[in-house]
């Protein structure tokens, strides 16, 4: 144990002691069951052939023969033992239909022989360990019955099976076309062997002559297209094989031993899948309910929406692009009436200055402020737009009459995936109330999150874990101190492959860089380090990691030193020293979950517009933007109002003043952050 602990050491492999197991008398490793002094091969590796029953007609039992037949090289006497079913070969095409009239009964000669044959097929003089030095080679089949594959390794004697698969279809599976079933035993094989192919180059061969182009060229069927994008990561070759020449695969598929299972992406829209990682859509969603569900709530949260929108709708100029915001309502008797296709109430009407001042025309309370605008010491008037002067934050915002568009500015700065991404409360307030102003604000935004469905399907109540807690000083800059972490696997695989996010944010702003990826390696957190981090924002002080191999590899250990990052290691079975990272990820996914598809296989698509909107959001213990603290400057979203004359002038003074802004900023945030711990 001494010596081999050393051997670890040396390595820089760290062991997690909860999954350590000393003093075993057998183990599975590699595929196989290893014991004091033997090595036989998984059970189930095997259980494709060892369960398969006995041929019940004479086609059955030359089948198996000529399954057998392909690896008579490592076979002694193979022509001696397969005689008796040799006897089963159907010599003309004549004879082989007599063979089926007459009534089959395998003789003892002949089913000692199948039994022999299986037992030598499915033990370690066949079987052997895999070899990462040769090529791996998959071969499938697919019949009215079930599906069939067999893993083998290219020798110079041969191709040598490593191990069997033979499973069962369901009744959908079996009305599929041919090329689907083809296609489906490709996917499931891959899957069942990902240990032994993931990472390594191989030939898949197929006796289907429409999947030869499986790997590099879109299919024109879906549910093929879709198995093509989810096998993106592996890297293999498709050959053709002539299906006499495709025994043991064919077999497989025609006696089919395990049970048929469903494929878990072919739910239909009133399921949702599950995943199995920290961004777990079930956790947030294990009921997900049909999408025509509306949101209940309260008679005093409809009334307050009704009072919002109590104002006729105010007729905005023809010509804007309409953008389709889908989002729960409250149900009136209006909504009873069957309306014309082109009136959407949940559209978004995109309004500028000009279209804001005719509101305010029409929008008696504004008139009558107008008119006693002296005595009004909080508000002004400016291009003939009444503006608000705010005292949190201190800004000068446009006063914004009763009405749908009212309605219009919750959708952009909650639902839209540019502009909200489904955020909280305190963030939709903020980012409101930095824009606009009117009198019952806080009242409708409250009642809009409240009923919003996405938000109400994929946010979950977090609890703070019993306990004081130990806070880490603050760090004295920005870029001093970033935290670094993979999340995942994630299931469902996006549709390009990826199956995990890589993030990193830093301590003091909490500006976050994320990057969906296919895995957890350390040349993929390298990669990312160097250009998606170091070559757009600089290098920084130190990075703290947890104690993955990707982290901890030679890789990252000699990039940190080559860039002259110190690197921190959080502490072992302790993830909250790594808290920054661990509470985006779990912001992260209620958002995620709530802008992706039905079926969550677009989620890296929405990933940056969730990141982008953390970052332009106010951050709750800091009480400032990650991206202001990052840029010195405010972010300017994609609906904001902007002047239409923007004048260009050169400030001499405009790096120092730059530079006061940001330490004030920094400053603020750290002893925000202090308060917050001391709480």
């Amino acid at each position: 144990m001494e010596t081999l602990c050393l051997l670890l050491q040396e390595a820089n492999f760290r062991l997690n002691v909860d999954k350590c197991e000393v003093a075993r008398a057998e183990i599975l490793f590699l595929g196989h069951l290893i014991k004091a002094g033997t090595i036989k091969p998984d059970p189930d590796n095997i259980r494709g052939l060892t369960e398969t029953r006995e041929p019940t007609s004479a086609e059955e039992a030359f089948r198996f023969v000529k399954a057998a037949e392909y690896y008579r090289k490592f076979i002694p006497k193979f022509s001696t033992i397969a005689a008796p079913l040799h006897k089963y070969s159907p010599a003309t095409v004549q004879q082989q239909k007599n063979n089926k009239k007459l009534k089959f009964e395998l003789s003892a000669e002949a089913r000692t022989a199948f039994h022999q044959l299986k037992k030598i097929l499915t033990t370690d003089l066949i079987l052997d360990l895999p070899d990462d030095t040769l090529l791996f080679k998959l071969q499938t089949d697919a019949s009215v019955d079930g599906i069939g594959a067999v893993l083998l390794q290219i020798t110079s004697n041969g191709d040598r099976p490593l191990a069997y698969m033979s499973k069962k279809l369901t009744r959908t599976q079996i009305n599929w076309p041919t090329i689907e079933q083809e296609c489906y035993a490709i996917v499931q094989a891959i899957e069942k062997w990902d240990k032994y192919l993931r990472g390594h180059e191989f030939i898949l061969e197929t006796d289907h002559e429409p999947l030869i182009h499986f790997a590099n060229k879109e299919q024109l069927n879906k549910r093929c297209e879709r198995w093509r994008l989810k096998l993106a990561e592996y890297r293999f070759k498709v050959k053709h094989i002539q299906g006499k020449k495709n025994h043991m695969a064919d077999y497989l598929s025609r006696s089919p031993v395990d049970i048929a299972e469903e494929d878990i992406e072919e739910r239909t829209q009133y399921e949702s899948t599950s995943t199995q990682t920290d961004l777990s859509f079930s956790s947030l969603n294990n009921n997900l309910t049909p999408l025509k569900m509306t949101t209940a709530i309260t008679r005093a949260q409809a009334k307050l929406q009704q009072q919002a929108m109590a104002t006729p709708s105010i007729k905005l100029p023809d010509g804007k692009i309409n953008e389709l915001i889908p989002q729960g309502k409250v149900a009136t008797d209006e909504e009873l009436i069957i309306k014309p296709p082109d009136e959407n109430p949940n559209k978004i009407i995109p309004f500028d200055m000009d279209d804001l001042r005719k509101c305010q025309e029409e929008d008696k309370t504004i008139q009558e402020i107008k008119k006693n605008i002296k005595n009004k010491k909080h508000y002004f008037i400016e291009d003939g737009i009444l503006f608000k002067k705010q005292q949190l934050p201190l800004l000068s915002v446009p006063y914004v009459p009763a009405g749908l568009i009212r309605g219009d500015i919750l959708k952009i700065y909650h639902d839209t995936p540019a502009n909200g991404a489904h955020f909280g409360r305190d963030k939709t307030i903020r980012k409101i109330q930095e824009r606009y102003y009117w009198p019952t604000m806080i009242a409708d935004i409250r009642n809009h999150l409240d009923s919003c469905l996405p938000c109400a399907q994929n946010n979950y109540r977090r609890q703070k874990l019993p306990g004081k807690l130990k806070p880490i000083p603050p760090p004295e800059g920005i870029w001093k101190l970033l935290s670094m972490d993979f999340h995942g696997p994630i299931t469902p695989t996006s549709k390009i492959g990826n199956r995990y996010i890589i993030s990193l944010t830093d301590v003091l702003s909490k500006f976050v860089i994320t990057r969906a990826v296919r895995d957890c390696s350390a040349a993929t957190a390298a990669k990312f380090l160097i250009n998606d981090v170091i070559l757009k924002y600089g290098t920084p002080t130190c990075i703290l990691t947890d104690n993955g191999t990707h982290f901890t590899s030679q890789v990252m250990n000699k990039l940190f030193e080559n860039i002259g990052v110190t690197h921190l290691y959080s502490t072992v079975y302790h993830p909250q020293t790594n808290g920054q990272i661990e509470r985006f990820n779990a912001t992260m996914d209620g958002k995620i979950a709530a802008l992706c598809n039905e079926r969550r296989t677009d989620w890296d698509e929405v990933l940056q517009f969730v990141t982008f909107n953390y970052n332009t959001s106010i951050h709750a213990t800091t009480k400032q933007t990650p991206f202001e603290m990052m840029h010195g400057r405010q972010v300017t979203l994609p609906f904001d109002q902007q002047k239409e004359i923007i004048s260009l002038t050169q400030d001499p003074e405009h790096s120092q003043k730059i530079r006061i802004y940001l330490e004030k900023l920094v400053n603020e945030a750290r002893n925000n952050i202090i308060k917050n711990q001391q709480q």
